[in-house]
C-alpha cells in the first residue's frame, strides 16, 4: 500500500498502473482476510461448544464450577493488561464487552491499578470504560463501569447473605467510595454521572426469581432472564440464565457458522 500511495501520477497510463497495483494489493488482503476471520470463525465455535459442555454434568455426575465458566469467558486472576484480546472470550455474554480501557478479573478492589481502595471484596470480573477526551492534561471520570458475577450451573441454595443482587450493589458502593486513579498514579473519580452495567450469570431459582422482584427487575421476553435499572446505584442489572447467555451467543454467530458450514 505505502507503494501504490508514493507513486507519482502524472498522466492516465501511470492511474491506469495505480489501479492495476491497488487491486492486485485488494485481492490479496481480502484473501488473507478471508483466512483469518475463517479461522477465528472456527475458533468461536470450539469455544461455544466448550461452554455448552461446561453447563453439563462431567464424569463424576456433579456441575462443573464456575471457575471453569469464568475462564472460559476470561482467565482468572489476570487483568487486560496481560491478557491478549484473542483470549478474552467476553462475546459469549455481550460483544460490546470487547472494548474497554481495563479489566479485571476475580481481584480485590485493593489490587486494582485503577482504583485507591483497601477493599478486599472481589468482583468476579470488572471492566472500566473511560470517556473520550480531546483535552490534554486532564483525566476524566469513568463513563462506565461494567460488573459481571458469575454463579455454579444448577447452584439451587440462595440466601440473604449470598444474594448476587446485594453482591453487586455492594460491590458498585465500594467501587464509588474508592479513588479511582490511572495507571500513571493520576486521579480519575466515578461521579454522578457515572453508569453501572451489571451481569449476573446464574441459574434461575426460586430465590433468585424473588431477589430480582423484589429488586423491581422485570422478566425478559424470553423468560430466560430478568433485567431492570436501580436510579440510586444508576446502575443497569441483567440476570441471564445459563440457558439464555448460551442460546443467544449461538444466534449472535449462526450467520458466520452457516457461512463457512459448519453445524
Amino acid at each position: 500500500m505505502k507503494k501504490i500511495l508514493e507513486m507519482n501520477i502524472t498522466n492516465t497510463n501511470e492511474l491506469e498502473k495505480a489501479k492495476e497495483e491497488y487491486n492486485t494489493y485488494l485481492n490479496e488482503i481480502n484473501e488473507i482476510g478471508k483466512s483469518n476471520l475463517a479461522q477465528y470463525i472456527i475458533f468461536r465455535k470450539l469455544v461455544l461448544d466448550l461452554f455448552e459442555n461446561s453447563l453439563k454434568r462431567n464424569r463424576e455426575d456433579k456441575y462443573y464450577d464456575e471457575k471453569v465458566i469464568h475462564n472460559i469467558i476470561f482467565p482468572m486472576k489476570y487483568t487486560s493488561d496481560e491478557i491478549e484480546i484473542e483470549n478474552e472470550n467476553l462475546w459469549l455474554i455481550d460483544e460490546r464487552l470487547a472494548y474497554h480501557l481495563y479489566l479485571a478479573s476475580d481481584l480485590e478492589l485493593k489490587k486494582f491499578p485503577l482504583i485507591e481502595s483497601e477493599s478486599k471484596i472481589r468482583p468476579d470480573i470488572t471492566i472500566f470504560n473511560k470517556k473520550v477526551t480531546y483535552t490534554e492534561g486532564y483525566e476524566t471520570p469513568f463513563n462506565s463501569v461494567v460488573i459481571i458475577e458469575l454463579k455454579k450451573p444448577e447452584r439451587k441454595e440462595y440466601n440473604d447473605d449470598s444474594n448476587p443482587i446485594g453482591q453487586i450493589y455492594e460491590y458498585i458502593e465500594e467501587i464509588n467510595a474508592g479513588t479511582a486513579m490511572n495507571k500513571d498514579g493520576r486521579q480519575i473519580i466515578t461521579t454522578n454521572s457515572t453508569l453501572f452495567f451489571v451481569y449476573i450469570i446464574c441459574d434461575i431459582t426460586n430465590n433468585i426469581e424473588k431477589y430480582a422482584k423484589r429488586a423491581s427487575l422485570h422478566k425478559t421476553p424470553d423468560n430466560l432472564g430478568y433485567i431492570g435499572y436501580n436510579d440510586e446505584y444508576r446502575a443497569n442489572v441483567e440476570i441471564i440464565s445459563f440457558d439464555k447467555m448460551l442460546k443467544d451467543a449461538k444466534k449472535r454467530n449462526r450467520i458466520l457458522f452457516d457461512k463457512l458450514g459448519i453445524k
